[in-house]
């Protein structure tokens, strides 16, 4: 969404990110790239799957495997989740402090490049241990 969109537009995007999760990860979330630095967060299929599950179910159990981006996939959903539903709150729990405080980075980094006009409620990051 490169040009200057109208008020109309805006909403209809809005209502779109809202509504369809996998829709706003694509568009509009950012993520660090080791050598490319910030850069949109295209999901693979098995992610895409990941996020209509996060949706449709309550809980989820994955068995997962390293590198598969579903840390990643994981706070994108986050941003998602707090940006467009009121009144929620998301805990972050992990064998490690190093590997949860990761996944808040990575939650704020994609809220920190959102465009401005998608900023449509105040979000509190509280980083208690």
């Amino acid at each position: 969404m490169g040009h200057k969109l109208t008020k109309a537009q805006l909403k209809r995007e809005l209502l779109k990110c809202g509504r369809d999760p996998v829709y706003f990860i694509n568009n509009y979330v950012k993520v660090a790239h080791p050598m490319k630095g910030l850069i949109p967060f295209n999901l693979y299929p098995f992610q895409e799957k990941c996020v209509e599950d996060f949706n449709d179910h309550r809980f989820n159990i994955i068995l997962k495997a390293r590198q598969l981006g579903l840390s990643t996939t994981s706070a994108a959903y986050i941003t998602w989740l707090i940006l467009f539903h009121r009144n929620k709150n998301v805990v972050v729990m992990a064998t490690k402090l190093a590997t949860a405080s990761n996944l808040v980075k990575k939650v704020k980094l994609a809220m920190k490049s959102l465009p401005e006009w998608m900023m449509i409620s105040k979000i509190t990051i509280d980083n208690r241990n």
